[in-house]
């Protein structure tokens, strides 16, 4: 075990590399830049250059990128362009609602999916055909679309929850959860759908193995073959998609924290795209990252847990 987390963490090194490299190449494509946005379209030019060499913005981006590498490995992800503040108090700051809505939505989507796939693998027929369908339609439609949805009906005309804002947990725990079922449930309809549809698809084979088959004519209950050993081995698929279900909804919160006003992830990125602050984009992507990583580490560790041959492997 201790040997797949050093190589999990050393794998993730390179990968923490070439993604910090990816982004200030591309932000560096971006149309403008900062200093014009911080002084205004009406500066000097003079004033414009002075602000550009003041920030190293008149450099090549890979000199940039060496600028902000240096100081990210002793710790210090720099100061906003736009407003001076410290990158890695606004992140620490921004990611946990981001966290929060992905986290809670794939816990949900994996309790509701579990059970939707277990019941149609069971039930079989046309149920079967019914998840599949429901899956397909969760996948298909796009989570600001639920998320309007939701909005109109539940917090405009039965007025049952607030439309906007976030509450730390910390803060008030039942505003939070107020705040935060209406983008939780928008993002977990696509978790729903993979995970059921996975779920049904694990079950099925596993209720048609022969040693299921056989535990049944000896008396074993339907109950104790579908939890005992029908979840078991569908675990490590479910797991699996479960992990899968999380980077998904963590990556696609951006829409939906601009709906909803949550001080998030996604909403650090539009905004600081636009006013070409490269030095918060390049903290807000790492944070993704380590994240997507983390959550990886996650399954991996699970995952070997699960299955006795991963670890031997």
């Amino acid at each position: 075990m201790t040997r797949l987390i050093v190589n999990r963490v050393l794998f993730a090194i390179p990968v923490l590399l070439l993604m910090s490299i990816i982004t200030y190449f591309l932000v560096s494509l971006i149309p403008g830049d900062a200093a014009t946005v911080v002084l205004g379209e009406d500066a000097t030019p003079e004033r414009i250059a002075a602000l550009n060499a003041q920030l190293n913005l008149d450099k090549p981006f890979y000199v940039q990128w060496w600028y902000w590498l240096t100081g990210a490995v002793h710790g210090d992800l720099g100061t906003s362009l736009y407003t001076g503040e410290d990158v890695s108090r606004v992140i620490t700051q921004r990611v946990w609602p981001t966290v929060y809505v992905a986290g809670l939505a794939t816990i949900a989507a994996t309790v509701i999916g579990v059970v939707l796939g277990t019941w149609a693998a069971v039930k079989r027929g046309v149920w079967a055909k019914i998840v599949d369908v429901v899956a397909m339609c969760g996948i298909s439609l796009p989570n600001f679309w639920i998320a309007l949805l939701l909005v109109v009906l539940i917090a405009g005309r039965l007025e049952l929850l607030p439309p906007l804002g976030y509450v730390p947990p910390q803060e008030d725990t039942s505003e939070f959860i107020r705040h935060i079922i209406l983008p939780v449930s928008a993002l977990a309809v696509a978790g729903i759908a993979i995970i059921a549809k996975q779920t049904r698809d694990s079950m099925a084979q596993a209720l048609s193995r022969d040693f299921m088959k056989f535990m049944q004519a000896n008396g074993i209950s339907t109950r104790s073959l579908i939890f005992r050993h029908g979840l078991r081995h569908a675990a490590v698929a479910i797991l699996t998609a479960m992990v899968a279900c999380f980077v998904n909804l963590f990556g696609g919160t951006v829409a939906l924290e601009a709906i909803f006003a949550l001080p998030g992830l996604g909403s650090l990125v539009v905004i600081t795209t636009t006013q070409h602050d490269l030095v918060t984009i390049q903290g807000a992507v790492l944070a993704y990252t380590v994240v997507v990583l983390a959550a990886t580490l996650f399954g991996d560790i699970a995952h070997a847990l699960l299955n006795p041959k991963a670890r031997t492997q």
